[in-house]
């Protein structure tokens, strides 16, 4: 009877490590998921953002141009630093918002490799979990055939 709970403990012991770990990895998978697709919406965003503000600054380079030309001035020293300066500003601030969002787009995607690994780890700590489970279980049935046979107990009254 002993024998009989022991192997089947062992046996409930490792199915539910397995289980366990099977369960792990798919919230695993679904935080993944869940960090790709924000990944993927950053960079969306991002790229939203550097498009709303090259519209700003191509809207100020046509007020400043039309100020300079209603002014009377002739389009070239200062006034032409002036425009100048306004476009490197305008390169320059979309390149920091697609860098930006780049950023956290890849924070994202370290967080889902991070999540995705979890979930493998959780899987193997579980097989092997099972595996040590199983043996146990096995060695106490071994031990306790080998007491049947000896004629001693595993150390249970009777």
């Amino acid at each position: 009877m002993a024998t009989g709970a022991a192997v089947g403990g062992a046996v409930l012991g490792a199915g539910g490590q397995i289980y366990g770990g099977i369960q792990a990895r798919k919230a695993a998978k679904k935080q993944q998921r869940a960090f790709d697709e924000q990944a993927r919406l950053e960079e969306e965003a991002a790229a939203f953002a550097a498009i709303q503000k090259g519209r700003e600054f191509d809207s100020l380079l046509g007020t400043q141009k039309a100020r300079i030309g209603g002014s009377g001035i002739k389009l070239e020293g200062t006034p032409l630093l002036i425009l100048e300066q306004t476009l490197r500003d305008k390169q320059e601030t979309i390149d920091n918002i697609i860098s930006g969002g780049a950023a956290r787009a890849r924070a994202f995607r370290n967080q889902a490799g991070n999540a995705r690994d979890a979930g493998r780890n959780a899987m193997t700590s579980a097989i092997i979990g099972a595996f040590g489970s199983g043996a146990s279980g096995f060695g106490k049935y071994k031990a306790a055939k080998s007491g049947e046979k000896t004629g001693t107990t595993t150390g249970a009254k009777e």
